[in-house]
């Protein structure tokens, strides 16, 4: 029988979170786990099958290192291109990833300034 794209998403979702518990402590994995089901909750299904379960759990735990060393009202940006050995995933593309308290429209205007420059 098939199975649904929600079901296939979900058995996906919970390859991914046995890597982080192999990546992380307990305490992490699980703050990890969260982060995860919120993060790719509208990713569709056939974005996130083109992906190894290790290189979303990559994606996963990079950012929540970069997320740890924010403090409260400090705003940071990263622009990289990761790779396994510094990031834990890869990409052929330069990721933009910009933490900071909640600010409306900011991730619009980020977005329209980096179209206006064809980025």
């Amino acid at each position: 029988m098939n199975r649904s794209p929600d079901q296939q998403k979900k058995e996906l979702l919970g390859r991914v979170g046995r890597v982080l518990k192999e990546l992380l402590s307990d305490k992490q994995a699980a703050l990890a786990r969260g982060y995860m089901d919120y993060y790719f909750r509208r990713v569709p299904m056939e974005e996130l099958e083109c992906e190894t379960p290790a290189a979303l759990a990559g994606v996963i735990a990079s950012q929540l290192r970069f997320l740890s060393r924010r403090l409260p009202g400090q705003t940071l940006i990263r622009v990289f291109n990761p790779n396994v050995k510094d990031h834990g995933w890869e990409s052929t593309r330069t990721i933009i990833e910009m933490v900071n308290d909640d600010k409306p429209f900011l991730v619009d205007s980020a977005t329209a300034a980096l179209a206006e420059m064809n980025i």
